[in-house]
């Protein structure tokens, strides 16, 4: 696809058309896990899913550090230069760079989490560290495939190479957790099992295609790292604020507490998936638009927003209504306590939308510093509040403190884009879309006390139904629904 291709015509085509092939890759990478969970909460206990996720969410900070977040100057250099030479040394040299780079930063972490893995968050060293460590760089370096391509909306190929690589990990942990019974062994396994594989795929495609090679350009290695260490802290910001809550969890009130909270973690990432197969399509549309048809693409931006802020919203109304149903579906009524963080962690996503459309502007204007300032101070804030909360008030307050946190750092990254492109935002339409979600789930909520059971669940799918019927008529948006379904039928 061309560089004018990548944003003009209809972006809402645009998202229909490679969106779903972000979505269907998150259902197998991310949204797998969820749709197991029967499985996982059968054959592991609560302490057991407390320890994986707690290694999963030390191994996000390992991957923010291994690769220096190089991959984040794919955003910038490969749009300023369109020459396909370039673009294959750029892939290349962060390639190389990262894996070398990443087993040395990788070894040295493993060695050092003999000294605290087990006296902090008590899980052996042996052999989880090594199980669940090493296969992050596996992970991080096939990641970048999938990021380079996802520049010039080709998702669909390596989509593809990840879902092979997730039904391939899943299956073997499967065997190894249900006739073998390894336990938290098998569990671990399967995501190395899956990181492992992917990368293979990963090479074969990218070295048949003729886009990795052995190639290193130092220039091009000084660029990448002039953009990308700056933005260390605004990768780091978010894993801060995403995921220190539950290691806090982890280590003041024990592994099990933390299992249930990632459970709340788990139903929740379902409005994530959403959000993130619409923005990863929007991201590189913005990017080329804002270089290619500035007006044109500040004016869909300002319309995306709106939509997109509302299609997250009626997800997250949706999945709060139903989060109990989802918990005795997906796990046990163990876990019922836990549906009470979903709507606020739903919520986590909702902001996290719209963080990314504007972060896009800043980098496109190369404010990395102003985006890792906003990000940083943000997670600091929440940082320091954990700390000083969690003790008082346990765990319930983690998640309104990590939306605060999500909040304060969408203020500082809007505030600053509208001062550098002339973004008009619809806060009026906002306003009532948010305060039509306060007031149904309010109502949701309270009306429990009204019915028994299966009338009450009528009841709020009736409420749910009108929520969305009322978003429609009061955003305008019967064309684009149109659209969407005449699209869909078309690809049928």
């Amino acid at each position: 696809m061309s560089d004018q291709e990548i944003h003009s015509g209809s972006w809402l085509k645009k998202i229909s058309k490679n969106g779903k092939w972000y979505l269907l890759t998150s259902i197998f990478t991310k949204g797998a896990a969820i749709l197991l969970l029967p499985v996982y909460t059968s054959y592991l206990t609560k302490g057991e899913i407390g320890a994986f996720m707690t290694l999963n969410n030390i191994g996000v900070f390992i991957a923010v550090f291994l690769s220096l977040a190089i991959e984040t100057s794919f955003y910038r250099l490969y749009h300023l230069n369109s020459d396909k030479e370039y673009r294959i040394k750029l892939f290349s040299t962060a390639f190389w760079f990262v894996l070398v780079f990443g087993l040395f930063f990788t070894s040295i972490f493993v060695i050092s989490s003999c000294f605290w893995l087990e006296k902090y968050y008590y899980i052996p060293f042996l052999p989880y560290a090594l199980l669940s460590f090493f296969p992050i760089l596996a992970l991080q370096l096939s990641n970048l495939g999938f990021l380079f391509l996802s520049q010039n909306l080709e998702s669909k190929k390596i989509s593809i190479i990840q879902i092979l690589a997730a039904i391939i990990g899943i299956s073997i942990g499967l065997i190894l957790l249900i006739p073998l019974n390894l336990k938290l062994t098998a569990r671990i396994s399967a995501e190395a099992i899956k990181s492992i594989v992917m990368l293979i795929f990963t090479i074969v495609f990218f070295w048949k295609r003729g886009f990795l090679k052995f190639n290193f350009d130092f220039g091009i290695l000084k660029q990448c790292l002039k953009f990308s260490i700056p933005m260390i802290p605004y990768t780091l910001a978010p894993v801060i604020l995403n995921f220190s809550g539950s290691l806090f969890i982890a280590n003041k009130s024990g592994l099990a507490k933390a299992g249930e909270y990632n459970m709340a973690i788990q139903i929740a990432i379902l409005i994530y998936l959403v959000q993130d197969a619409v923005t990863q399509v929007l991201m590189p549309i913005i990017t080329s638009g804002l270089k290619n048809n500035k007006e044109n693409s500040l004016r869909k931006l300002s319309e995306f927003t709106v939509l997109l802020f509302a299609v997250l919203v009626f997800a997250n109304l949706f999945l709060s209504t139903y989060c109990d149903q989802f918990i005795k579906l997906l796990a046990n009524r163990d876990f019922i306590g836990v549906s009470s963080f979903i709507t606020v962690l739903g919520f986590i996503h909702v902001l996290g939308a719209q963080n990314r459309l504007y972060t896009t502007v800043l980098m496109f204007h190369g404010k990395n510093w102003h985006i890792t300032l906003f990000l940083i101070s943000s997670a600091i804030i929440t940082l320091v509040l954990n700390i000083l909360l969690i003790p008082i008030c346990n765990e319930k307050i983690v998640p309104y403190l990590n939306l605060a946190g999500v909040l304060i750092n969408l203020i500082l990254v809007y505030s600053f884009s509208t001062k550098l492109e002339n973004i008009q935002t619809n806060f009026l339409l906002l306003f009532k879309i948010m305060t039509l979600f306060l007031i149904f789930l309010f109502v949701i909520n309270y009306s429990e006390t009204w019915f028994t059971h299966y009338p009450h669940l009528i009841f709020k799918s009736i409420l749910v139904l009108a929520f969305g019927y009322i978003i429609v008529r009061i955003c305008n948006y019967s064309e684009q629904i149109m659209l969407f379904f005449k699209e869909r039928l078309k690809f049928l």
